[in-house]
This record gives C-alpha cells, sequence and structure tokens, in this order.
C-alpha cells in the first residue's frame, strides 16, 4: 500500500500530478478553516476531486492569467497546473 493510500488527503498535492501538466477550469476559491484555526483559501477545480491550498505565489499566478485579483471572478478560468521545484528556506530548501 502507498502512503498516499494509507493517508489520503482532501487537498491536491504535486504527486497528484503524476509529473505531468494538467489543464484544469476554476469553480470556486473559499476560505477553509483548519483544525489549529488557519484560515487558507482553497481553489476548487470542475470535475475534481481535491482543491488546491492556494499561496499567495499561486493566488497571485491566478490573478495573472484572470485579469482579476479579485477571487470571485476566477470561476470559469482555466490554468495549467504542474509541479515545480522551488527554493523554501524554512524546509532547507526542498
Amino acid at each position: 500500500m502507498k502512503i498516499d493510500e494509507m493517508f489520503p488527503s482532501r487537498w491536491l498535492h504535486s504527486d497528484d500530478l503524476g509529473g505531468k501538466r494538467i489543464a484544469a477550469e476554476i469553480d470556486t476559491v473559499e476560505i477553509e478553516t483548519f483544525d489549529n484555526g488557519d484560515k487558507k483559501p482553497m481553489v476548487s477545480f470542475r470535475g475534481a476531486k481535491k482543491s488546491l491550498v492556494l499561496n499567495q505565489t499561486n493566488a497571485r499566478a491566478i490573478a495573472e492569467i484572470a485579469g482579476s485579483d479579485d477571487s470571485d471572478k476566477w470561476g470559469g478560468v482555466r490554468v495549467s497546473l504542474e509541479a515545480i521545484v522551488v527554493d523554501y528556506p524554512r524546509i532547507g530548501g526542498k
């Protein structure tokens, strides 16, 4: 059994893309409150089972594609999802 099968998640992870670039259409953007009280924006995609937890970089990229920084106007916008390696110093650059 794979680890992802042992610990399923509602949230989209890079492994879910299988190393491919995936075209997706945004359905909604909502604020999700996590068990620890953190609130984060979540993007759901039409026909997808998992939502994407947005960080500021991804939110700005979607705003540029959508032509609006108002997430209420992102429904129906088509985006391309791809896992890339980025420098993230807080976790040792991984």
